[in-house]
């Protein structure tokens, strides 16, 4: 499980527009996120650092995810650590949403 999550270095062909990419990306994107979680749940001692990193670098406006990593970021002490990713996520949600009202 660790080689699936040291292996993952983004979005599939990221910047591609191909349609077929679609549900590959998504699908990459689901397995990755389930190994990180698997490996927090068998790794409890770790489950910070894990969720930590599948917020930052898998998907970064998962609500799941991110609520995810701020529990268990609290729940190991590191308050301000949970803090900043709040924030991160906040203005990723705010990167990705359409602007309105123009």
């Amino acid at each position: 499980m660790r080689e699936v999550v040291g292996l993952y270095r983004g979005e599939l062909a990221a910047g591609q527009p191909w349609p077929w990419l679609t549900p590959l990306r998504e699908r990459l994107r689901r397995l990755v996120i389930n190994t990180y979680a698997r490996l927090a749940t068998d790794h409890p001692h770790e489950a910070a650092t894990l969720w930590h990193t599948a917020a930052q670098v898998v998907d970064p406006v998962n609500e799941h995810v991110h609520q995810r990593a701020v529990h268990a970021l609290t729940g190991a002490g590191h308050h301000d650590t949970a803090a900043a990713l709040v924030v991160e996520h906040a203005q990723h949600l705010a990167a990705t949403q359409p602007m309105t009202g123009l």
